[in-house]
C-alpha cells in the first residue's frame, strides 16, 4: 500500500507496444509475429504487453515457463503460446491442459510428452522441435533432428508443428558475426533438407529474433520471435536505421520511461562545497570525495598549486552521461617527491573498470614525468588494490609498503614506463 507514495515510478506505454508490433509485422510480413513476453514481459507486465502486441498484429506469444503461459491463459488470452524451453516432466500435464505449445529437443522430453498426452486422451499436440545450430544454449544436435522428428511422427499423441532455431549473433555487424549467422542458416537448411529426404515436412519453420527480423531477410521464414524490439529498443543503433529504411521511415517507440518527483531543493551560494565534497589531506593518506559537484568546482580543485588533475569523459555516443571520473595527485606536505593520489568514479554505468584504468594510468604517468618518486594513496580493500598492483609496476613504480589505511608505490628509475599500457580504445 505504501508503494503508492514512492516518488519514483515507471510508465509503460502500451500504445508504443501496439505500434512496435505493427512495425515489426509490416517488416516481417508475410511471416507471423510472435511477441516474446517471458519474465513478466521483461518487467513491463506480461498480460498488458501481450494484449497490446496482439492488438498490434502479433498472432503468437512466447514464454519461457509453463507457469507464465498458465497466467496468460487464466487472464483470458487465447492466442497460441509457445514454450521456448522443453517443459519439465512434472509440468507437462498442466501445459497440455492449458493448450500451450511445447518446445522439445530431447528423446526423454518427446517420450514424456507423448505419454502424458496419451494418458489424457486429448487430440494430438503440436510440438516445435528446436535445433541447436550454434547458439549452444538448448536444442537438438542437427544430427539428431531426423530421428527426433520420426519419434514425434510415430507417436499418435503428438504431431510436428514446427522446426526452429535461434540466431546467436544476428545483431553483429562485423564479418565474423555475419559469417556465423550465415553458417547457422546453412546448418538449419541442411537439417530441413534431411527431414525432407525422410519425408518429413514441418508446416512452420522459424529462426529470427529481433535482430534477425531486422537484419536478415532470409531468417524471417514463417514466424519471427521478437523480444527487445517489441519493447521499443533496436538491438543496435545501426539496426534502428535499417528498420526505418525498410519500413518507410517507421521507428520503434520506447515502451518504458522512468519518472521521479523532486523531493527537495536547496539554494547555495556560488562556489559552495558541502561537507562530503571537501578535499582532505592527512599525514599518510589522501582522500577525495566529490558529490553534487560542478565543473567549476572541479576546475578550482585542479588549480591547486602543483596539482595534477585528470578528468575523464565519455565520448559523443554517451554524451548524456557527461563526466564520469576524476583523479588528483598533489604533493605531500612532508615530502615534495611523494604524491598523494586518489581517483573517484562518478558513474560506472557504461565502462566501469576501464575508467579507473584510464585515470590511474594517466595520473601515474604524469606523476612520474613531473618528478614524483613515490605515490601514496588510500587503502581500499577489494578489486581496486589488485588493479593498482597490476598497473603501477607497468608505469615504473614498485611497491614500497602498505600499512593501515594507505598503500605506497615507489618509482623504479631503472625500468621504462610503458606508455602503451592504455590505448584510445580502452
Amino acid at each position: 500500500m505504501a508503494d503508492r507514495w514512492r516518488p519514483v515510478w515507471a510508465d509503460i506505454d502500451l500504445d508504443a507496444v501496439e505500434h512496435n508490433a505493427s512495425v515489426l509485422c509490416r517488416l516481417a510480413g508475410p511471416a507471423a509475429l510472435c511477441a516474446v513476453v517471458k519474465a513478466d514481459g521483461y518487467g513491463h507486465g506480461a498480460l498488458p504487453v501481450a494484449r497490446a502486441a496482439l492488438a498490434g498484429g502479433a498472432s503468437w506469444l512466447a514464454v519461457a515457463l509453463v507457469e507464465e503461459g498458465v497466467a496468460l491463459r487464466e487472464a483470458g488470452i487465447e492466442a497460441p503460446i509457445l514454450l521456448l524451453s522443453e517443459p519439465p516432466v512434472e509440468a507437462i500435464a498442466e501445459a497440455v491442459a492449458r493448450r500451450l505449445v511445447p518446445t522439445v529437443y530431447t528423446r526423454s522430453g518427446v517420450r514424456a510428452l507423448g505419454t502424458v498426452v496419451g494418458a489424457v486422451g486429448s487430440p494430438p499436440v503440436g510440438v516445435h522441435l528446436k535445433v541447436d545450430t550454434g547458439m549452444h544454449r538448448v536444442g537438438a544436435d542437427p544430427a539428431d533432428v531426423v530421428s527426433l522428428a520420426r519419434m514425434i511422427a510415430d507417436d499418435g499423441a503428438l504431431r510436428l508443428g514446427a522446426v526452429w532455431t535461434h540466431l546467436a549473433v544476428a545483431d553483429g555487424a562485423g564479418p565474423a558475426d555475419r559469417e556465423f549467422t550465415a553458417l547457422q542458416l546453412e546448418r538449419f537448411e541442411s537439417a530441413l533438407d534431411r527431414l525432407d529426404g525422410a519425408g518429413i515436412r514441418p508446416p512452420i519453420t522459424h529462426v529470427a529474433n529481433s535482430a534477425g527480423t531486422i537484419a536478415v531477410a532470409a531468417a524471417r521464414r514463417d514466424l519471427v520471435r521478437c523480444g527487445i524490439a517489441l519493447y521499443g529498443v533496436a538491438p543496435t543503433p545501426a539496426l534502428a536505421e535499417e528498420l526505418a529504411a525498410a519500413t518507410g521511415g517507421r521507428r520503434l517507440e520506447p515502451v518504458l520511461s522512468l519518472h521521479t518527483r523532486v523531493t527537495f531543493v536547496r539554494d547555495l551560494d556560488a562556489g559552495t562545497l558541502d561537507r562530503a565534497a571537501q578535499l582532505t589531506q592527512k599525514t599518510n593518506q589522501f582522500n577525495l570525495t566529490l558529490r553534487r559537484h560542478s565543473r567549476e568546482e572541479i576546475e578550482r580543485l585542479a588549480a591547486r598549486p602543483a596539482a595534477i588533475c585528470k578528468t575523464l569523459e565519455l565520448d559523443d555516443r554517451f554524451a548524456s552521461h557527461g563526466l564520469i571520473g576524476l583523479g588528483f595527485v598533489v604533493p605531500s606536505d612532508e615530502d615534495p617527491e611523494t604524491g598523494l593520489i586518489d581517483t573517484l568514479l562518478l558513474s560506472c554505468r557504461v565502462i566501469g573498470r576501464t575508467a579507473e584504468v584510464h585515470l590511474l594510468a594517466h595520473l601515474g604517468r604524469e606523476a612520474s614525468a613531473s618528478g614524483y618518486r613515490r605515490l601514496r594513496g588510500v587503502y581500499v580493500p577489494g578489486p581496486r588494490n589488485a588493479l593498482v598492483a597490476e598497473l603501477y609496476p607497468k608505469l615504473g613504480f614498485q611497491p614500497a609498503g602498505a600499512s593501515g589505511d594507505s598503500w605506497e608505490y615507489e618509482l623504479d628509475a631503472s625500468g621504462p614506463i610503458e606508455s602503451h599500457y592504455i590505448t584510445d580504445e580502452a
